[in-house]
């Protein structure tokens, strides 16, 4: 009885196509994750460069003017320009990041400054 059993177990291929349709299915699925797994990275990593650059195109400028009264009393005014930075600039569209663009600057050992003095 056990004997036939099996015989007929082996003998079986009535699932194989299913098992065979499930791979491809698993493949085609795996294979798509991948793809947009990489395409939602990479837009990821462009919207955080478009935020890094719109943050540091911020223009910190300003002027205040002066004021005097009749009494001969003033006040100085005050201003400042934020000169353009190294990174500033713009971000192709569709392209992936250009990242930022360093201004030069090396961290040297031992605590000394851009131009090599101690600080």
């Amino acid at each position: 009885m056990m004997t036939h059993l099996l015989r007929r177990f082996i003998r079986d291929e009535a699932g194989a196509v299913l098992v065979v349709e499930i791979m491809i299915v698993l493949v085609v699925l795996g294979l798509g994750t991948i793809a947009g797994l990489a395409f939602m990275r990479d837009a990821f990593v462009q919207e955080l460069a478009d935020t890094g650059l719109a943050v540091n195109n911020l223009d910190q400028s300003y002027t205040v003017t002066g004021v005097s009264n009749s009494g001969g009393d003033s006040v100085n005014g005050s201003s400042f320009n934020d000169n353009e930075d190294a990174n500033d600039g713009s971000d192709p569209a569709n392209l992936p990041p250009t990242g930022l663009i360093l201004d030069g600057h090396v961290d040297t050992p031992g605590g000394a400054g851009e131009d090599g003095s101690q600080i």
